[in-house]
C-alpha cells in the first residue's frame, strides 16, 4: 500500500512527492473499488513509472508528457495505447488534486485516434493462426474465437468455473459486472481435455505459461499474424468474429 493511501503525507510538501507515489495511490485506490481490468492498470501504471517515476511532481510539465509520447511512439506503440497510458496518468494526478496533494495537473494533448476497426477472422484465418501459435496461446485464443471473451475474462478463467460442459463467468471478472455461462462446442470440450493435461495442481488458472498468469502476449500475436498471413490482425478481431458466427447460427 502507498504511503499516501496509509495518510503518512499529513505534513507532506509538494515538491518533494515522486510521481511514482501518485501512481502507487491511484493503483490501490482501484484495487481497493474491486475495478474490473485491474492487470491492465496495473500494467500501464507500471510502464509510465518505469519512464517517468523519477520525476518530482512539479517537474512533470507539458513538455515531459509530449516526449513521453513521442518516445513511446518510437518504441512501436500505438496512439491508442499512448493515449491510454496517458489518459491513465491524468486520472491518477486527478485524484491526486482531490485529495488535496496537487494544486496543479499539467494538460495532456492526446493522440487523435483512427475509427473503431471492423474487422473479422474468417475461419481459414483463424486455423492458420493458431498453427503458429505456442499451444498454451494457441487454446487461449481458441476460446476467445469461439466465446467472444474479451483477453482479461479468459486470463481470469479458473478450474472452478467450469461445471461439467458449461463454463460460468464470475461478475467480479466481467467487464460488465455480469455473469455469464457458456455452452462447450465441441472444440472446446476438446480444448479443456488438452487443457487438463497441463494442469498444475497449485496454480488455479485454466490458462497460464508455466504456472504465471496469460497476459501479455504481442510479440507472439505479431509473429502468428505475419506467418498466417493475417498481418494487422488484433485480438479483438476474433470477438467479432464470435459474435457474427453466432448471428450467423442464430438465423
Amino acid at each position: 500500500m502507498s504511503q499516501i493511501a496509509q495518510g503518512t503525507f499529513s505534513s507532506f510538501q509538494e515538491d518533494a512527492l515522486d510521481l511514482r507515489e501518485i501512481i502507487d495511490d491511484f493503483v490501490d485506490d482501484c484495487e481497493q473499488r474491486s475495478l474490473c481490468g485491474i492487470d491492465r492498470i496495473t500494467y500501464r501504471a507500471n510502464v509510465i513509472q518505469r519512464k517517468l517515476g523519477q520525476l518530482k511532481v512539479p517537474d512533470l510539465t507539458e513538455r515531459c508528457i509530449d516526449q513521453y509520447m513521442k518516445h513511446r511512439l518510437s518504441e512501436g506503440r500505438s496512439r491508442t495505447t499512448i493515449n491510454r497510458e496517458t489518459q491513465m496518468l491524468s486520472q491518477a494526478l486527478k485524484l491526486a488534486q482531490w485529495k488535496r496533494l496537487l494544486s496543479h495537473i499539467p494538460h495532456n494533448e492526446r493522440f487523435q485516434e483512427r475509427k473503431a476497426r471492423q474487422g473479422f477472422f474468417e475461419h481459414e484465418e483463424f486455423e492458420r493462426l493458431v498453427s503458429h501459435l505456442p499451444d498454451y496461446l494457441a487454446d487461449f485464443v481458441t476460446l476467445a474465437y469461439w466465446s467472444g471473451w474479451r483477453k482479461g475474462e479468459i486470463a481470469a478463467l479458473e478450474w472452478r468455473d467450469i461445471q461439467g460442459n458449461v463454463i460460468r463467468l464470475r461478475p467480479e471478472v466481467s467487464k460488465t459486472h455480469e455473469g455469464r455461462l457458456l455452452t462447450l462446442n465441441r472444440e472446446l470440450q476438446d480444448l479443456i481435455a488438452r487443457r487438463r493435461e497441463t494442469r498444475h495442481q497449485l496454480v488455479p488458472l485454466v490458462f497460464h505459461r508455466e504456472g504465471y498468469p496469460v497476459y501479455e502476449f504481442r510479440k507472439s500475436w505479431r509473429t502468428a499474424c505475419k506467418a498466417a498471413g493475417c498481418e494487422g490482425k488484433l485480438f479483438h478481431d476474433l470477438r467479432r468474429a464470435a459474435v457474427r458466427n453466432m448471428v450467423f447460427v442464430d438465423a
